[in-house]
């Protein structure tokens, strides 16, 4: 059975006040997870795990098995697995909510729903900006995020908790990148990256386009698109999604900068999740308010930097 806002939220206030009421179970995290997955394509793209441990070590293969020609008679050429390590550490991705009693008392609307949906947004939110543009050693000083910059962050910005697609994508590991140098986006741009990324190039299905807004737009004009509409019934769609392009899924994140866009694989990311989705309650005696604190403890890696491919230079909106 699905859990209403209210059940949700009453289920979360149901112990003693001063405890602080009681953590989501783990069937109704699911559930919240859910309601994040619906709102951005980074639970959707890259598969998630859960994690044992606040840290967790996973091999990754880097290089396979090698096979040789072998003449009657003869031993085979030994061949090498080349392996390397990911780890995990959980970060924690935590807000605070509160609003008077008359509110919950005097509405005609369940203020508990549009709770649980502006919570489900803001971290779907968090999620999707810290996989895209996460950066652990930009600038960040600002107390306030009222007076953060593009060049100085809040202190407790989302990005600065893992490394994410567009710094990785510049990184020496990635594969060679596209300049346009300010020019419009082309079909032959994307194949231009799909070489760059060589083998993991290969099969247009396995492959998804991340890109700006602007960019998106613009693509949408394409006669080489195929639009949603035109997939079929059966078609998965990711949110973000506006079409494909010779069978390369384009999905536009309004985390990637104007000018910006990433060629990569399908789940060449993944989520750790440490702790899902957990709310924290109770009641303020003092100011006659309720607080929730939704937190969520997670990590995000990029498995294969080597299959990123960052186009860029992209023409950008007129100032």
């Amino acid at each position: 059975m699905t859990l209403s806002g209210y059940q949700m939220l009453k289920a979360a206030m149901s112990t003693a006040l001063g405890s602080g009421g009681e953590f989501l179970s783990e069937s109704k995290a699911t559930e919240f997870i859910g309601l994040i997955r619906e709102r951005t394509f980074v639970r959707q793209l890259f598969p998630s795990f859960r994690m044992r441990a606040s840290k967790v070590t996973i091999p990754k293969i880097t290089s396979g098995t090698t096979l040789y020609y072998t003449p009657p008679g003869q031993t085979p050429t030994p061949s090498g697995v080349g392996t390397d390590q990911i780890t995990f550490e959980s970060k924690k991705l935590m807000g605070y909510v509160y609003w008077d009693a008359e509110i919950s008392e005097d509405s005609i609307i369940d203020v508990a729903q549009l709770l649980k949906k502006d919570l489900a947004q803001a971290a779907a939110e968090a999620e999707e900006l810290a996989a895209m543009q996460g950066d652990p050693e930009h600038t960040a000083t600002k107390d306030d995020p009222k007076k953060a910059t593009e060049n100085n962050w809040f202190e407790r910005d989302p990005r600065l908790m893992c490394n994410g697609v567009v710094k990785l994508s510049k990184s020496e590991d990635a594969v060679d990148p596209v300049n346009l140098s300010g020019s419009a986006l082309s079909p032959a741009d994307i194949l231009m990256g799909k070489f760059n990324l060589g083998k993991y190039g290969r099969n247009n299905n396995n492959l998804v386009y991340l890109v700006n807004s602007y960019t998106a737009m613009k693509m949408i004009l394409w006669e080489e698109l195929l639009t949603i509409d035109k997939y079929g019934p059966n078609a998965t769609i990711v949110t973000g999604e506006v079409g494909k392009i010779m069978n390369i899924s384009v999905v536009d994140t309004p985390w990637m900068s104007y000018g910006e866009s990433v060629l990569t694989l399908k789940g060449n990311g993944a989520i750790g999740d440490r702790r899902k989705i957990k709310f924290a309650s109770e009641y303020i005696p003092r100011s006659d308010q309720y607080a929730i604190y939704p937190s969520e403890r997670i990590d995000f890696k990029i498995p294969r930097v080597d299959a990123l491919c960052n186009i860029y230079g992209l023409s950008k909106p007129p100032s």
